[in-house]
């Protein structure tokens, strides 16, 4: 699942049914990713020259922005 903002792209992985790859920042799944158009990871990610944004997610099935905020919500 991706959502766009910015010139950038948000994408929600899920676990694969591998919950502890969620808490394992090596491992993209379970996790919400920002990244620039180009696959590179994108500036204001928590963890310089990662693509990941939050991590510890089972499944991530949808994400919005709040209008006026930009303030970005995840459903799982």
């Amino acid at each position: 699942m991706l959502a766009v903002g910015d010139g950038t792209l948000w994408v929600g992985a899920g676990d694969s049914a591998q919950p502890n790859v969620s808490q394992d920042l090596r491992i993209l799944g379970g996790k919400v990713l920002l990244i620039n158009t180009n696959g590179s990871p994108a500036v204001g990610n928590p963890f310089p020259g990662s693509p990941v944004f939050s991590f510890g997610h089972r499944n991530p099935q949808g994400l919005t922005f709040q209008p006026g905020t930009g303030r970005l919500y995840a459903i799982e």
